[in-house]
């Protein structure tokens, strides 16, 4: 679950409401989920791809396979998993930061604009998106030498 939140920005509460009805194929760019946000009932489509798609593919292409295990026990299972590679924040990494990463990765790995991130997360203001992720100065620079 938080792999696939790291690769497709979906939060916890919309993680577990996904069902296999979401996927929409588009035969320009592949699959996409769309769905409404469980928070504020904003629609939101986001690039199925990477890790997630492996993930969706790993349980048949059935988004209803993936198990859902509590928020709570995913954070534990998170942290022990960081712990045993010796990752220093550890104990601050949770199922949202997934959400974090996949906004980080789009603004500066995908050099993707902030108000195309938020087609992707649902958010209804740029200002949650700049807070969600920083660009990087070396983003800015390469992103200006275009």
């Amino acid at each position: 679950m938080y792999i696939f939140s790291c690769c497709t920005g979906i939060r916890y509460a919309d993680m577990i409401a996904l069902k296999d009805d979401c996927i929409e194929k588009d035969s320009e760019f592949g699959l996409v989920i769309t769905n409404k946000r469980q928070k504020v009932s904003s629609i939101y489509s986001t690039p199925l791809w990477g890790f997630a798609l492996e993930i969706y593919q790993e349980f048949g292409n059935s988004l209803e396979k993936i198990p859902i295990l509590s928020n709570p026990k995913v954070n534990d299972y998170i942290k022990i998993a960081l712990e045993k590679i010796n990752y220093h924040n550890a104990q601050q990494i949770t199922f949202h930061t997934g959400r974090k990463t996949f906004v980080n990765h789009c603004l500066n790995d995908r050099l993707i604009e902030p108000h195309i991130v938020m087609e992707f997360t649902g958010h209804q203001d740029i200002r949650e998106v700049k807070r969600y992720g920083k660009v990087k100065m070396k983003t800015a620079l390469r992103k200006f030498y275009q």
